[in-house]
């Protein structure tokens, strides 16, 4: 994490800022947790469901969707079999990011 990076270079330890970052790493998988989990209410399972992902950008109002938590997202519903499409009122083709290669394209 840059942060932690930065500190460190200037002698200084930031655990808070190690901790958020390793929590924001977690969070994919905590929110795809979650749909699995609400699926799982309704008797459903995550593989062959259809999920439809609203918003991709990483900040609200704009294109940029360079840092978004979205792509690791949509990259563990697709590993848990689900049929996955996005709708973002900003965002009409998804482009391409080397990290994210596989989802260039979209629309």
């Amino acid at each position: 994490f840059y942060l932690v990076w930065k500190a460190r270079a200037v002698g200084m330890e930031s655990h808070f800022i190690q901790r958020a970052g390793e929590i924001n790493v977690q969070m994919p998988q905590f929110v795809v947790d979650h749909v699995i989990k609400g699926l799982n209410r309704s008797k459903k399972a995550l593989n062959g469901s259809k999920v439809l992902m609203l918003g991709l950008a990483y900040k609200p109002n704009i294109d940029d969707v360079r840092e978004s938590p979205a792509f690791p997202i949509w990259e563990l519903l697709l590993e848990n079999g689900a049929e996955v499409e996005f709708s973002d009122a900003h965002v009409d083709e998804v482009p391409y990011m080397r990290e994210h290669a596989t989802f260039a394209g979209r629309k």
